[in-house]
């Protein structure tokens, strides 16, 4: 089975440095373009599936590089995914998982982490992602231990089911799912703090002897 995890697009929040969480920011026209370059260059990738977070910015962004797609033709099985939740926009069948969600940054949601609109508390000396620990978390944030056992979830899931297949699978989700994806996969730390642009790709491949393997990615 081969994998495809890819970013969302660009949001207004992104270009603001903000942390956005569980908050429902929708794609902006730069993000909207993205996606669409991406499809573009996807256009002959064929797919067999495609997994969303439950998160409109990642729905949005996989439904346009769908759309672009000349070889797929993705079928709204609810026992493709019986796990998630069998969704149809623009023509685009697929299924959405609420363990792909991006990690919930508390009370931090909303605030920016860099540049010149930075207000993070004054007491904090390590951003979230300085460490892949929880070191004084946010109120209300979800722990990282928790996140990566939800990611870890959905991957172990989909290697039980499709492992020993020969399908291609086309994830859209989020950066902080990303970071989970090489913490979990390739058990380097410094690889995990790296952030993964939008729309930016991680290859993965699964098989029954390795398990899962980050391929050449794009960030």
């Amino acid at each position: 089975m081969h994998v495809c995890f890819l970013r969302h697009g660009e949001t207004d929040w992104n270009v603001k440095h903000l942390y956005q969480g569980g908050t429902d920011i929708p794609l902006n026209e730069n993000g909207v373009s993205l996606a669409v370059e991406t499809g573009h260059r996807m256009a002959q990738t064929r797919f067999d599936l495609l997994i969303t977070s439950s998160l409109d910015r990642a729905k949005e962004t996989g439904v346009l590089i769908m759309r672009e797609n000349t070889v797929s033709h993705l079928e709204n099985d609810a026992a493709r995914w019986p796990s998630g939740t069998a969704e149809e926009r623009n023509g685009v069948r697929f299924f959405s998982d609420p363990r792909l969600k991006e990690i919930g940054f508390g009370k931090w949601e909303g605030l920016c982490f860099k540049g010149e609109g930075y207000n993070l508390p004054p007491h904090r000396f390590v951003a979230f992602w300085d460490s892949m620990e929880d070191i004084d978390p946010p109120e209300g944030a979800e722990l990282k231990c928790a996140f990566y056992a939800r990611v870890r979830s959905f991957f172990d899931e989909l290697a039980a089911r499709y492992g020993e297949t020969d399908l291609n699978i086309l994830i859209v989700a989020h950066g902080g799912v990303a970071r989970a994806v090489k913490y979990l996969f390739s058990g380097d730390e410094a690889f995990a703090k790296t952030a993964t642009a939008n729309c930016g790709a991680l290859p993965l491949k699964y098989t029954a002897e390795s398990g899962w393997r980050i391929e050449n990615p794009t960030t």
